[in-house]
């Protein structure tokens, strides 16, 4: 089964302090609880993150172990506006 997962994500920049909010799309073929999208929001609410690490960091966290050489088990996507410039972030583990 394909799941195809969509939120919105709230950090702060750390260069400028500003409030970001990401539209973030998860693609996998595993289940992911969706609860813990609130509990990785809440981890990350109050400290400061770029849009790249962000990605990265769902990527590492939602990604699970297979065997199978050049093939991803998560792909994730992040589409952000910092100063007026839309960021989209990639990211396949």
């Amino acid at each position: 089964m394909k799941n195809h997962y969509q939120f919105k994500l709230v950090c702060r920049c750390p260069y400028d302090n500003m409030v970001n909010i990401y539209d973030v799309s998860i693609r996998c073929e595993h289940q992911i609880d969706v609860e813990d999208f609130i509990k990785f929001q809440d981890e990350i609410y109050n400290k400061t993150y770029i849009q790249e690490t962000l990605c990265e960091m769902i990527a590492d966290r939602y990604a699970i172990d297979i065997e199978i050489p050049n093939v991803n088990s998560v792909h994730v996507e992040m589409k952000g506006i910092h100063s007026g410039t839309i960021i989209i972030s990639k990211k396949s583990k």
